[in-house]
């Protein structure tokens, strides 16, 4: 198989992350922390990872890194912790996935928030000018926006985002699952950080991380039992035992420490140039064949990972579904998630997109194959 859905999950997982995780299962218990031997020890296999995430992300307060099921699950957990009122303003990029799009919808039915999009050129580049007007005449609350769009795979400017965000005295939710591990991601000026641990760090499904920036605390959206105070039924104030209640996924938490290391190991400028080329060399090829539509950024210099495409005379799924079937490559078709791009692509007739995801194991064989199978398709057509 051909596997080309990384921006959905990674794949294959790495074999020292495989076998940390089978280790843990086999010779450790779930429950941490506690007055064994072998409760301390799954305590510090956990404990070694966050050292690890705080690290990567250049955190310095260590307990302000949150471990969390997926980024869907962080983002919940901060949306849901803010303390809303009518009429609150966020604004969220065209670019956003439904991680955090379907929750703010939820907000926006019980308290009447306000839900805006941030305003796109013509090019569907970020339109920092208009932002900043927009700003001006509707105070934001809080800002979303993801690092690398799932649909397109452009790189959003995130630090000129933020920095209009704050001058405009509001915070800032940042979705990193797309670009940790492959852009170095500052976080001073950050107020919430999400990410997958399974998308572009490569690790397993099952463990993200949650960031909070200095001096941010939402409420504990989910409580639980955590390893204080028992006697009392309010979550503790510390951190991180503030929200992780319950028992962390533990192999999945110190998978996703492994998969760190390996990006520590082969560096993220050596992955990014890697990905990069990838990435063009698909670009290159898919559009010179005719029939095929290539949905990019028209600056390339702001595109990783990602494309889509169609082909003419086919559905996204219909195109999927031949590559599959006939020639055992793995591609996602539809709307990835993020329903507000497509407004901008004029990809109806196709019913969305077939995306290709670039991933830390994907090879230039790998790209050959996906274009030799797509200029088939096209030429049969």
């Amino acid at each position: 198989m051909v596997y080309l859905d990384n921006a959905s999950s990674s794949f294959p997982v790495h074999k020292s992350i495989c076998d940390e995780m089978d280790r843990i299962n086999r010779l450790l218990p779930a429950a941490a922390g506690y007055d064994y031997h072998y409760a301390r020890l799954t305590m510090q296999l956990i404990e070694d990872a966050r050292q690890k995430a705080a690290q990567f992300m250049h955190i310095n307060n260590v307990n302000r890194v949150i471990f969390t099921a997926s980024a869907t699950d962080a983002a919940n957990r901060i949306l849901g912790g803010m303390d809303w009122h009518s009429g609150d303003v966020v604004f969220v990029s065209p670019y956003e996935h439904n991680c955090v799009l379907r929750p703010l919808n939820r907000l926006k039915d019980m308290y009447g928030i306000r839900i805006c999009e941030l305003p796109l050129h013509d090019n569907l580049e970020l339109n920092l000018d208009r932002l900043k007007a927009l700003f001006s005449e509707n105070k934001p609350r809080l800002v979303c926006c993801t690092y690398v769009s799932s649909v397109t795979g452009y790189i959003l400017p995130i630090k000129d985002i933020i920095n209009e965000a704050k001058n405009a005295g509001s915070r800032v939710l940042v979705d990193a699952s797309l670009s940790v591990g492959l852009i170095d991601i500052e976080t001073d000026d950050v107020d919430f950080l999400v990410f997958s641990g399974h998308k572009s760090i490569g690790g397993p499904v099952g463990a993200g991380c949650m960031i909070l920036g200095r001096g941010v605390l939402p409420d504990a959206y989910i409580s639980g039992d955590t390893m204080s105070d028992s006697s009392d039924l309010c979550m503790p104030k510390a951190l991180p035992a503030r929200y992780e209640p319950g028992c962390l996924n533990v192999s999945a938490v110190a998978g996703l420490g492994r998969a760190i290391d390996y990006i520590f190991q082969e560096g993220i400028k050596k992955l990014y140039t890697k990905n990069k080329a990838l990435t063009d060399l698909l670009v290159k090829e898919l559009s010179s064949i005719e029939r095929v539509r290539v949905y990019i950024p028209e600056n390339r210099e702001k595109h990783l990972s990602i494309v889509s495409f169609n082909i003419e005379g086919l559905t996204c799924d219909e195109c999927a579904y031949l590559l599959d079937r006939h020639y055992d490559i793995a591609v996602k078709s539809g709307l990835h998630g993020a329903a507000l791009t497509h407004k901008y692509l004029s990809d109806e007739d196709f019913n969305g997109t077939v995306r290709a995801g670039i991933g830390l194991f994907t090879t230039q064989k790998d790209i050959e194959e996906l274009v030799c199978a797509v200029r088939n398709i096209a030429a049969s057509l």
